[in-house]
């Protein structure tokens, strides 16, 4: 059968569980049949925690990584985010976006996300 939106939202759920158990259990219900939980990710604050669900008859995968969940994760967010978001209200002011080329946006957005 097919996935749809409702399907994708509890496989959302589904990573936002506490542990593989319990997330085993609810995928048995929301999913009864061929769903299984084939990977959960080690979390890690270096590492996004991500979910592979995979169904064994219709060789169907799919991967869920789970959203900002902690502290951490907000920091990751931030960290994540910063030179694009920097670059977008620069561009409020100075329109750099409309007028600088693709490729030196990304060189912009690449320099200053590397760490020092």
């Amino acid at each position: 059968s097919k996935l749809n939106i409702i399907d994708f939202v509890l496989f959302n759920q589904l990573a936002s569980l506490p542990n593989v158990t319990v997330t085993q259990q609810q995928l048995k219900e929301w999913f009864p049949g061929a769903w299984v939980l084939a990977l959960r990710s080690v979390a890690s604050p270096a590492q996004p925690q991500f979910d592979h669900y995979y169904n064994t008859e219709s060789k169907t995968s799919v991967v869920v990584v789970r959203g900002t969940k902690t502290v951490g994760d907000v920091v990751q967010d931030l960290y994540l985010w910063a030179p694009a978001g920097i670059l977008q209200i620069i561009s409020l002011v100075v329109p750099l976006i409309r007028l600088l080329p693709i490729s030196v946006i990304r060189w912009l957005i690449m320099m200053a996300s590397f760490e020092e």
